[in-house]
């Protein structure tokens, strides 16, 4: 085998590339897989069903630029003409008779006897808590303990509060007298009376009188305590009661 045997052998038994190869003309190229639709949904439920995953490739596709072109159209504001008419066919639908079967009246039945059966339970429930409430209050105002602590609070409250008063009389009288140390006070000129005047002076003033702040019985004054079966008329007996008790008690 001389030397070009050799070189023509070995060119015929290299591998070309994909490149380089032959294209087979009668074979066709591989189409994609097309996934079929049912023939029976409309136009809007084909592409409602592409979009859902049902289908990778639509049968035809002018569908979708169809809805593009719907989407498109539909982005504008609607009119206020549009709205009545749509809230008119709304009233309109809703207006129609609509038949009910058999079992959705029952069942319509069933949960209108339900929600007044929960809801006479529940009136129930609240009228037997009212009950049980005011029935506590009663036993708990019958209790003598109760009407015993009832009554050190009423005294106990109605001693704060004359010891509060005591200290604010005391204190405004404080203030009274800074202000007229510092401040001075505004002094009621007295009407000089001459001594050949007949004329009787009927004029008081209360500042002169000092039986408010030296004699304890004018600045504290108390009601008419009684023994026995003497109360006031028209006053509750267990208050006087309580007062009674808290003036002897000290």
């Amino acid at each position: 085998m001389g030397r070009d045997d050799r070189r023509d052998h070995r060119k015929r038994g290299r591998s070309r590339s994909p490149e380089r190869r032959p294209t087979d003309r009668s074979r066709k190229p591989r189409e994609k897989e097309i996934f079929k639709i049912p023939e029976k949904l409309s136009s809007e439920e084909k592409i409602k069903y592409i979009l859902k995953g049902g289908a990778q490739v639509p049968v035809n596709p002018a569908l979708l630029e169809e809805n593009e072109v719907k989407l498109s159209t539909n982005a504008t504001p609607l009119s206020l003409e549009e709205i009545i008419e749509a809230k008119k066919a709304k009233e309109d639908e809703l207006s129609k008779p609509k038949f009910i079967s058999k079992e959705e009246k029952a069942k319509i039945a069933l949960a209108k006897r339900q929600k007044e059966a929960d809801e006479s339970r529940r009136r129930a429930d609240e009228q037997r808590a009212k009950q049980r409430e005011i029935f506590q209050q009663g036993r708990i105002q019958n209790d003598p303990e109760f009407e015993r602590r009832q009554r050190r609070k009423e005294l106990d409250t109605r001693r704060n509060d004359r010891e509060d008063r005591r200290t604010g009389k005391d204190s405004e009288k404080e203030l009274t007298a800074i202000k007229d140390r510092y401040l001075g006070a505004a002094k009621k000129k007295k009407k000089v009376r001459k001594q050949n005047e007949r004329k009787f002076v009927f004029d008081w003033d209360a500042g002169d009188d000092t039986s408010n702040d030296y004699n304890p019985i004018y600045r504290e004054r108390h009601q008419v305590q009684l023994f026995g079966r003497g109360y006031i008329a028209g006053i509750d007996i267990k208050a006087q009661r309580g007062e009674a008790g808290a003036f002897y008690s000290k």
